[in-house]
């Protein structure tokens, strides 16, 4: 058996933090995504993540002693999940357009199509992967673009907007993908 390349193990790295580790149209089996999934998820606008969602201590296995004190200082209170995530570049100062290419996968829990609850023989519920996404020429201009929505009519709250400011030497573009 050969080993694998850099490349390789690379990409096993990306999928297996960011996804999609099990293909485009993946099955999660998980309770929830993004206990697969540790960076690049961007949860709907003002998504707030409840005390009980939060990773909390393992509770003791049997047989274990506690000898510990209890932290009355480590309260887990709501907090909000990203909805954006952005990224800043230089472009050369002779381009008057760049092109874009978004895309995500729209997770939407469902009863699963191959796999079934031992007791019951239902559909076991999963979260179905949708990839979703698109392209779009963004042309160069001074100031804040139009929104763009690379999904309108399937996912519209998500839209792509871009800050561009021109320099003596370059195009300075800022764009953020936001998930309203």
């Amino acid at each position: 058996m050969q080993a694998p390349t850099q490349a390789e193990l690379e990409a096993l790295v990306v999928r297996d933090l960011l996804g999609p580790a099990g293909g485009e149209e993946e099955e999660v089996v998980n309770k929830h995504v993004y206990e697969r999934y540790l960076i690049g998820m961007l949860a709907p606008k003002d998504t707030q993540t409840l005390p009980e969602d939060q990773d909390n201590n393992d509770p003791l296995e049997e047989g274990a002693e506690d000898t510990g004190t209890l932290d009355s200082d480590n309260t887990q209170t709501i907090s909000f999940t990203p909805s954006t995530m952005g990224m800043s570049f230089r472009v050369d100062p002779g381009a008057t357009h760049i092109k874009v290419t978004v895309g995500w996968g729209h997770y939407q829990r469902v009863g699963s199509e191959s796999l079934t609850n031992e007791k019951t023989g239902n559909p076991k519920p999963i979260w179905r992967r949708t990839p979703r996404g698109g392209s779009y020429l963004l042309p160069l201009r001074d100031g804040r673009s139009e929104p763009w929505h690379p999904e309108a009519t399937e996912q519209p709250e998500v839209e792509l907007r871009a800050i561009i400011r021109r320099t003596d030497a370059c195009w300075m573009v800022s764009l953020f993908l936001i998930n309203g």
